[in-house]
């Protein structure tokens, strides 16, 4: 671990990248950045981030018009999609999720699922709640 001697912050690299006689960087830039710490604030806003980019909004406004047209079957097979997750948009080799720890990485994982859950929420249900609204509309004007 090599640490700044003005602000005492702990910097990326270690003691191979000085010349032990001159004390100079190796590198071509004499720069050394800082190590970035993650807060937990930080994960899961790049959990949200992440979650909102990959939503498939027109596959899930498609299943919310098909529960509506297949009735019966159609509603309890959108309410297992939705609350159970299946065919998540999650990616396990995501760069930003591969650089945290294991106990960083089950706190965005949870942050991703509970963000694209509500995601799929509004959207299917949403669409669902519309189809139910074009239709009682068709039935007052009939």
């Amino acid at each position: 671990v090599v640490f700044d001697p003005e602000t005492g912050k702990v910097l990326k690299g270690s003691l191979a990248n000085f010349d032990p006689n001159t004390g100079q960087p190796l590198s071509s830039s004499n720069i050394i950045e800082p190590i970035k710490i993650t807060t937990s604030n930080e994960i899961r806003f790049q959990a949200q981030l992440s979650a909102k980019k990959r939503h498939r909004k027109p596959i899930n406004q498609f299943g919310g018009v098909g529960a509506c047209v297949l009735y019966p079957v159609g509603l309890p097979m959108s309410l297992l999609f939705v609350e159970t997750g299946v065919i998540s948009s999650f990616d396990p080799f995501d760069p930003y999720y591969l650089s945290l720890n294991p106990l960083q990485r089950i706190e965005y994982k949870k942050e991703y699922k509970s963000t694209e859950k509500t995601l799929r929420r509004n959207t299917i249900y949403g669409t669902q709640l519309g189809c139910f609204a074009a239709f009682i509309a068709l039935v007052l004007i009939s």
